[in-house]
């Protein structure tokens, strides 16, 4: 596991291990949450579809149907797969 920690480790002056190590934080707005009052960083849930730009809806909605097909996939289509694979298998089998 702690392979890639000894690579970096043995990296002499590099550009990238200095950006990696001292990487700047991005600037996120607060907000104050309008359900417990309490300020916090605000978060991509609290942007409206509306405000996103051109390029943000479109990856959002690429991500959902992505998920849509994951989800299915993985949780719907392999264990009713596996369901008829065995009774398929079984079959087979007796004769």
């Amino acid at each position: 596991m702690d392979v890639s920690n000894f690579y970096a480790e043995a990296m002499m002056e590099n550009k990238l291990k200095e950006f990696v190590e001292e990487a700047p934080k991005p600037h996120r707005d607060r907000i104050v949450d309008k359900e417990t009052g309490e300020e916090r960083y605000m978060k991509g849930s609290d942007l409206s579809f509306r405000d996103r730009s051109c390029f943000h809806k479109l990856a959002r909605m690429v991500y959902k149907m992505t998920r849509c097909l994951y989800v299915g996939v993985i949780f719907y289509f392999v264990p009713f797969t596996t369901l008829f694979a065995q009774f398929g298998f079984s079959n087979e089998v007796s004769h």
